[in-house]
């Protein structure tokens, strides 16, 4: 079995911001982890795929997305936790220049976690759902499963427009 998977997808519009995000992940201060940029046209299915799949050939994912950038640390601090034995991990959230999460206040975001691969098995993502980050760790923590915050790893969160989060964090 694979150690650990950094998962990310293209979708249109996301072009002008692949520079810094290949950058980011790049200078990984862990870099013994395999890449995997998916179309993520489809937003449901492509992520369906890593979850029914990925668990089987690998112990770890981070997931990511194309369209902001990391801490150089955040994929080591991510796996420690996790080969320390947290289910799945979360780490400090930069929106327009002001960290916004503590570990009080957790999000749980496709840009900012990570995760044990093993916890996805038979996890279905209804289709037309929005939210699917949301529906991921809710349906974790349903299984009793839980997060650690890592405040010491950060996920830049880009904000423009066409972002789903536009509205939230504008």
């Amino acid at each position: 079995m694979k150690d650990t998977l950094v998962v990310g997808f293209v979708y249109p519009g996301v072009e002008p911001y692949m520079a810094d995000y290949l950058k980011s992940i790049w200078s990984q201060t862990y870099s013994d982890f395999d890449l995997f940029l998916g179309d993520g046209r489809d937003y449901v299915k492509a992520r369906q795929e890593v979850i029914s799949h990925a668990w089987e050939c690998y112990e770890y994912i981070v997931w990511t997305d194309c369209d902001d950038w990391f801490s150089d640390n955040r994929v080591e601090l991510s796996r420690k936790a996790l080969v320390d034995g947290a289910d799945f991990v979360y780490n400090e959230l930069n929106v327009n220049g002001k960290n916004v999460l503590a570990d009080s206040s957790p999000h749980y975001g496709l840009s900012n976690t990570a995760v044990r691969a093993n916890i996805l098995r038979g996890i279905k993502i209804p289709r037309g759902t929005v939210e699917i980050d949301r529906f991921i760790y809710e349906s974790l923590m349903a299984n009793g499963y839980s997060g650690k915050f890592i405040k010491d790893a950060v996920t830049f969160y880009r904000q423009y427009e066409t972002n789903s989060a536009w509205e939230k964090y504008k």
